[in-house]
């Protein structure tokens, strides 16, 4: 027998004990039974050509699974039914979480092992073509690739000087374990969704190019499950009550209190408005001589606006509030984050951006009105880790049940208010399903869908799997498949110190500046680019200096530039790769700022 015929195969599970016993997910070294099992599940669905799906509660260790793939790729040379792992996630603030959490695991190791982790989204260019151990990337540059326009060569390809090297990075996904991960992010917030079909169709591309895929979901519902297994092969791995599991243990004693507010049914309280609700809350939450008011408050409500106008009430009361939503830079949002896991005081107002990617507890939790699986989520923020109860309270106007507060779906919000009035002091929400008199956060989930057809876009299907189609045609109806992106490009923002900076060569801004970034709205940066320029503050942006390259230029801005950004509503930017705003006239930064701000 040769040597490679004498080299151990080892299994998901024992790479998983490996990496726990050296520390790599923290100082708690026991392997969690749920992992043990989905891993020993994954490794058998993997081998039969199945699509898995892991649905297991926040918090619960999910990502270990594709960290053990990735490792399970490299210690198994041409054994692995994989050559490396690409983690999926919706937003870049969750690649930068994951990032650096799994190099963190990867240092604990050895410091040389770091380099086997690399991202891939937006102007973080590691791995253009996907090739890596262990990346990490955004769901629209994953899908860009696999229906062959790989962003980095994008235009290039829309003005025909190339076809962008397109099967390069899709060779990298079909021969990488795919980890698709918090698929539900995609489906709630329009119930019939082209983001469902669009997502149905790429798991079932993958499927039938026999690429190992893993989806992962706190709260995916059953009826959207049983209409994806209509169409591939699926491989169910739910958490279950497991006694032994280390998770279970800690969570299933936790205790959830309602808050008790005049007015409430089962947790739920209308409104006249979001900041209306401080007067009646503001003494349950914040009276330091009750059990409530000895720990931390998160307020978490569907838009800025209303976040913005409910911080500004409690710091005119002089409560120490903190301000968090997607108008910050990665650096002031850690600064905030680090602020509160050390305050024994502070209240946290906040929008969406709380609910995944974000390792912190509260004693108490006020949400507005959302969708089931939002909803969820947010309350996955409370009595986390070792605390053992929290109190808790949902609030809803009449616009957040209409209209959905302009962000969700109206009718599942309208279902969740139905649902929670009727049995929300009954409802465990950090544990999916139990056999007692409290019902599981995943029976609320399913009570508010009726009924969940994903459907299929049919035109996904053929771009990924007909050999005809190259990046040119992919254009010729690319308003077809955008189904998992969403409706307006994001356009990047780089905050500038002062005016000598703003004249920074290109380089420099990139390599230097990643961490005072901000993603917005390309027709928000074009409003904000506008004000600049009427203004008279220094404003640059930085553009490719010849098509398709990656080599860039940095220049003034002009009338021009705006035009453009208002017209990047579809999928490239030509060749405007961020604006350069002075940071003192648009940004209020620190543990207690407000953000980004018109000037």
């Amino acid at each position: 027998m040769s040597e490679v015929g004498r080299i151990k195969t080892f299994s998901l599970c024992e790479i998983y004990r490996f990496l726990a016993d050296r520390g790599f997910f923290g100082s708690n070294r026991e392997p969690r039974e749920f992992i043990l099992n989905a891993l020993e599940r994954v490794e058998k669905a993997v081998s039969k050509g199945k699509i898995a799906l892991v649905r297991a509660p926040p918090g619960s260790g999910k990502t270990a699974i594709s960290i053990t793939a990735a490792v399970h790729s490299l210690l198994n040379p041409g054994k692995s039914k994989f050559l490396q792992v690409i983690h999926v996630v919706p937003t870049r603030s969750l690649v930068e979480d994951i990032y650096l959490r799994v190099r963190e695991g990867f240092r604990r190791l050895s410091t040389e092992l770091e380099a086997l982790v690399s991202r891939q989204y937006g102007l973080v260019h590691e791995s253009p073509f996907l090739t890596g151990a262990f990346i990490v990337s955004t769901l629209d540059t994953y899908f860009y690739n696999i229906i062959k326009i790989p962003l980095a060569e994008a235009s290039k390809i829309e003005a025909k000087k190339s076809l962008g090297h397109y099967e390069i990075p899709r060779s990298s996904i079909f021969s990488s374990l795919s980890f698709l991960d918090e698929a539900h992010m995609f489906l709630e917030e329009v119930e019939e969704s082209k983001g469902a079909s669009t997502l149905t169709s790429l798991v079932r591309s993958l499927a039938l190019t026999k690429t190992p895929t893993i989806l992962s979901t706190a709260t995916l519902p059953d009826q959207a499950i049983d209409s994806l297994a209509g169409v591939v092969q699926l491989e169910v791995i739910d958490y279950g009550k497991l006694e032994g599991d280390s998770f279970f243990q800690r969570e299933v004693s936790k205790k959830f209190h309602t808050l008790e507010v005049d007015g409430a049914k089962s947790g739920v309280i209308e409104v006249e408005s979001p900041e209306s609700l401080i007067p009646s809350v503001i003494e349950e939450i914040l009276d330091g001589n009750s059990v409530v008011g000895r720990g931390t408050a998160a307020i978490l409500v569907n838009t800025v606006r209303s976040a913005r106008n409910i911080f500004n009430k409690l710091r005119s009361r002089g409560i120490e509030a903190v301000l968090l939503h997607s108008k910050f830079t990665p650096e002031d949002k850690e600064r905030k984050l680090e602020y509160l896991r050390k305050s024994s005081r502070a209240v946290l107002v906040s929008t969406q951006v709380i609910e995944v990617g974000v390792d912190i507890a509260f004693d108490v939790v006020i949400s507005e009105l959302a969708t089931p699986s939002s909803i969820v989520q947010r309350f996955g923020r409370l009595a986390r880790g070792d605390k053992s109860e929290g109190w808790w309270l949902v609030f809803y106007t009449e616009d957040t049940v209409k209209k959905g507060s302009g962000v969700y779906n109206a009718n599942l919000v309208a279902r969740a208010k139905e649902y929670l009035e009727k049995v929300g002091k009954a409802i465990h929400w950090h544990l999916p399903k139990l056999d007692s008199d409290r019902i599981g956060y995943l029976d609320f989930i399913n009570r508010c869908w009726s009924e969940y057809n994903l459907g299929r876009n049919l035109d996904v299907e053929n771009i990924i799997l007909s050999p005809s189609i190259d990046s040119t045609s992919v254009l010729s109806f690319i308003e077809a498949v955008r189904g998992l992106l969403r409706d307006e490009n994001l356009c990047t923002i780089y905050l500038i110190e002062n005016e000598r900076d703003v004249a920074c060569d290109a380089k420099s801004i990139i390599e230097n500046q990643h961490k005072s970034t901000i993603t917005l709205r390309c027709s928000e940066v074009a409003e904000a680019l506008d004000e600049a320029l009427k203004q008279g503050y220094p404003a640059k942006v930085l553009y490719r200096k010849t098509l398709g390259r990656r080599e860039l230029e940095c220049r003034n801005a002009s009338k021009d530039d705006v035009k453009t950004l208002r017209n990047l509503r579809e999928i490239f930017s030509k060749d405007l790769v961020a604006v350069l705003l002075p940071r003192e006239d648009f940004y209020e930064g620190g543990v207690f700022g407000e953000g980004f701000k018109k000037p």
